[in-house]
């Protein structure tokens, strides 16, 4: 096989879907923290992605060559690690960009599961479809793109940025440097913490709502544990742990999302309650037994002190200012509304580098 050219930054994409159980997903995150210096947790956005999303993660992998002999070799027993924990679900890819190491996951054969790429990742993405871009374009810029006739990666790399980000908008600039191979993105790997808190009944419990405001209650005494600011851990899972009066346990464990309000963790804690009490029947009264002693645990990760560049943010703010544009539109008139447009990204004159034009509906 064909050795691929020195290069200072290699990173490793692991794509599941569909998304797998939050066990397995936890587990086999922390089985890779032995292959990898760094793990960061990532999400699938755009392009094929699953309805569900899928999960996605990425493993600093430089300097992966003296201790297991080949990148490919580590790339296999990466890959076999974490299926062990999700299933044959898993792909793996490596690249010198996340936006390529990503692309090259959800493209690996199916038979080996796992893709690196050996050439640079410009000449990789070249012959792919736009459709493998795995980005939040909007559906005009899709229809756009099919109208130019531009039907691969490539072509749509070769286009000049100031062409681009006058024909599909300023936020797909980013996206088209990415296209190009150049996706500077870092790596940002964070160590994950857990905190806990135990409650023993003095009378077993068997009433739902009992439980879940026990479950609050340790919530927030699990919280005390967090070093300040609090406001700055990240908690990724809630995980309940219920020992019932004859000594069985269970564990249940559920994502707590991107709105992590009280209003939340009460539902998700009553969710999880509830499985107990499906995998159980002690809960509700429908059996003596009920629950002796219930556990919350807290999982996370440690705050950083830099914010990561995110691809996806100017795409959130070109939808928000588009909808306030035609707001501003419906209550005036669209000739009240003036939008500054790029139109070369080099001009050091502001004069130059814009243009003035009346937004249309």
């Amino acid at each position: 096989m064909k050795r691929r050219k020195s290069r200072q930054r290699r990173v490793a994409c692991i794509w599941v879907a569909p998304r797998p159980s939050v066990e397995g997903w936890e587990s086999g995150l922390a089985a890779l923290e032995a292959h990898s210096p760094a793990i960061e947790e990532g999400t699938v956005e755009g392009g094929e992605a699953p309805e569900d999303g899928g999960a996605v993660a990425y493993l600093d992998a430089r300097g992966v060559t003296p201790r297991y002999g080949s990148e490919d070799a580590w790339g296999r027993t990466v890959l076999a690690e974490m299926r062990l924990h999700v299933g044959d679900g898993a792909r793996l890819g490596v690249a010198a960009t996340k936006f390529a190491a990503l692309v090259a996951a959800r493209t690996a054969p199916a038979e080996v599961g796992y893709q690196i790429v050996m050439d640079s990742d410009s000449a990789f993405l070249a012959p792919m479809p736009v459709q493998a871009m795995p980005v939040p374009l909007s559906r005009e810029v899709w229809r756009r793109l099919q109208i130019l006739g531009l039907r691969t990666v490539g072509q749509f790399a070769a286009l000049p940025e100031t062409s681009v980000a006058e024909q599909f908008g300023p936020e797909s600039v980013i996206v088209h440097r990415c296209a190009r191979g150049l996706d500077d993105r870092p790596m940002v790997g964070r160590r994950r913490r857990m905190v806990k808190a135990w409650h023993e009944f003095e009378v077993p419990e068997v009433r739902r709502e009992a439980l879940i405001e026990a479950a609050m209650r340790l919530t927030a005494r699990a919280m005390d544990d967090l070093p300040p600011p609090k406001e700055a851990w990240a908690i990724k899972r809630l995980q309940l742990e219920v020992r019932f009066g004859d000594g069985t346990v269970q564990r249940h464990a559920t994502w707590l999302g991107s709105t992590p309000g009280p209003a939340t963790v009460h539902v998700l804690w009553g969710q999880l309650v509830d499985r107990c009490a499906l995998c159980s029947g002690t809960i509700g009264g429908a059996a003596t037994e009920g629950v002796a002693a219930i556990g919350v645990r807290l999982v996370g990760l440690e705050p950083t002190s830099g914010k990561q560049l995110d691809l996806f943010v100017h795409t959130r703010t070109r939808l928000q200012l588009e909808q306030t544009l035609r707001l501003l539109a419906k209550k005036y008139t669209p000739a009240c509304v003036v939008q500054a447009n790029l139109m070369d990204a080099r001009e050091p004159l502001m004069a130059r580098r814009y243009r003035f034009q009346e937004y249309r509906l």
